[in-house]
């Protein structure tokens, strides 16, 4: 490369690497992570296809990270049974016949297991120096997302209810003042839907109390697979929940939990007891703008009409 008549030798191999661990370093998620290793990628070998693939934490497949290159539907089936060989070995492996025109593929090494899987376009048979930096790269981008999902768990610990998976309290109430905040800027509706099961001492005094948690562990479930992905359940303490919802009007937020309410009192909990349990709730519902202004007069009238469902036979739902 020139400059004038000065003539500037490109980056070497280590020049290369520390620039990587530099600019690695500065991100602040996958998101980032994942383009600028599609940026620095070409430095390292000719080619610009690339595949990127990590274990899934909850099944221990083998998944295609969101931000790789390729078009993988294709793909994804005979990639995954490479992927997994090359997880299984730890070693890197040559493969020409490879989809998605990545014929190099590396193991991304964290502390105790081999965390990813990076596929690469490079020459055939690949160069040994490039074959070098590509290694010391992938062992650098592993440990990065190690780090990374190290750190997410951390925070995830930190919003999320132990025993149900689903937001703690202290979370929901910055989620409300978020959410309140976004709705008045745009002009949208916010609900909230306050439920409390119903006789739940019952199932303690029957049970026992490691049954109860059980159940409460997959109540928690049951309302994370009835709720649409943009709505935020919360278990709000005891045996109360609380789900906020987004861009929903008042009539909306109690179609929703009507619809919820007969899911649930139909259901029927394991839970570790000798026979399945079915259980029912009561439902309080207040929205943005119709019934409150606030965060606290929001939480407030959901309460109270939750609470009115209770006085008048339970297994109902309320508006405020």
């Amino acid at each position: 490369m020139t400059n004038g008549d000065t003539i500037t030798a490109p980056p070497s191999p280590e020049q290369r690497l520390l620039e990587a661990a530099r600019v690695f370093s500065a991100c602040r998620g996958h998101g980032e992570l994942f383009a600028a290793l599609g940026r620095l990628l070409p430095g390292f070998c000719r080619g610009r296809s690339w595949q990127l693939w990590l274990r899934d934490q909850l099944t221990g497949d083998w998944r295609p990270a969101d931000g790789s290159a390729a078009n993988l539907q294709q793909a994804a089936e005979p990639l995954s049974t490479l992927v997994k060989a090359v997880a299984d070995s730890g070693e890197p492996r040559d493969a020409p016949e490879a989809p998605a025109s990545c014929n190099y593929w590396l193991p991304l090494p964290g502390v105790a297991e081999i965390i990813g899987v990076l596929g690469v376009e490079c020459g055939a048979p690949a160069d040994p120096e490039v074959v070098t930096s590509l290694a010391l790269l992938s062992e650098l981008l592993g440990n990065t997302l190690e780090l990374m999902l190290l750190l997410e768990q951390l925070q995830k610990q930190n919003i999320t209810d132990d025993l149900t998976g689903l937001y703690n309290a202290r979370h929901f109430r910055e989620l409300v003042d978020y959410e309140l905040e976004r709705a008045r800027r745009y002009g949208n509706d916010l609900s909230l839907v306050f439920l409390d099961l119903d006789f739940f001492k019952k199932v303690n005094d029957a049970h026992g109390h490691l049954v109860g948690s059980r159940l409460l562990t997959e109540v928690g479930h049951f309302i994370m697979q009835h709720t649409r992905r943009v709505n935020l359940a919360c278990r709000y303490g005891g045996d109360e929940f609380v789900l906020l919802l987004p861009s929903t009007s008042k009539s909306g937020a109690l179609t929703m939990a009507e619809i919820l309410r007969l899911d649930l009192r139909s259901q029927r909990f394991e839970a570790g007891a000798p026979t399945p349990i079915t259980i029912t709730a009561s439902f309080g519902v207040a929205s943005y703008p119709d019934d409150a202004r606030s965060a606290r007069d929001l939480i407030h009238l959901a309460d109270e009409a939750m609470y009115r469902v209770k006085a008048s036979g339970r297994d109902g739902v309320a508006g405020s």
